[in-house]
């Protein structure tokens, strides 16, 4: 499968009003904010190429299994954008990994998901981008997707970097229970490079 790059991070938080303002007050543009009932709250956040979403614990159903491990918030979702989704499914299938559910179309593409027993704890997605949005530079990205969400004069400048001069996300850390069993993943199936393996004391690696 051909992967173009992150689509999306999501954590699911027990104060989101809290979190989203700490994240706009770095700067990050609120693209969306809906809060309409507990179950379909969600804000979402740009940084160059990058959307940060956030979810309130109360609807997300693995919060109750981190509550029991002491962990108040954590990450929900991470999402990777392919080039085409049933080559996507097609190639986790060979490798024994199934989707959680069918596909759905969604504003900005079509996604699915696979299950976590896969990743340990977070759900995995994978969204081909629809037309108006596939293959296109970051600022046409940003425009569109801002008018699919309702903004229409949004300035796609405004969303590439902000008043701390944050560009992207560099990189995410994910802790694992099962550190051979996540490299698997990301490097034989989803064919990421190992930049480096460091080994740190108590076991420790990255």
């Amino acid at each position: 499968m051909k992967i173009n790059g992150l689509h999306h991070v999501a954590y699911a938080v027990q104060d989101i009003d809290k979190v989203r303002t700490f994240w706009q007050k770095l700067g990050f543009t609120l693209l969306n904010d809906q809060k309409k009932t507990p179950e379909g709250t969600e804000s979402i956040l740009w940084i160059g190429q990058v959307q940060i979403q956030l979810h309130p614990t109360s609807a997300v159903p693995m919060a109750a299994v981190w509550r029991e491990n002491k962990v108040r918030d954590d990450l929900y979702q991470i999402c990777l954008e392919v080039d085409d989704l049933q080559d996507a499914i097609t190639t986790l299938h060979k490798a024994g990994i199934v989707a959680t559910t069918e596909p759905e179309d969604t504003v900005q593409g079509r996604q699915f998901y696979i299950d976590p027993k896969y990743t340990g704890i977070y759900h995995l997605g994978f969204i081909e981008l629809n037309d108006s949005l596939k293959h296109k530079d970051t600022a046409n990205k940003q425009e569109n997707i801002a008018k699919l969400l309702g903004y229409k004069n949004l300035d796609a400048k405004k969303l590439s970097s902000n008043n701390l001069g944050m560009t992207n996300i560099h990189h995410i850390g994910i802790s694992v229970a099962d550190y051979e069993r996540a490299r698997h993943l990301w490097q034989d199936i989803l064919g990421f490079d190992a930049i480096y393996q460091h080994f740190k004391e108590r076991n420790f690696k990255e």
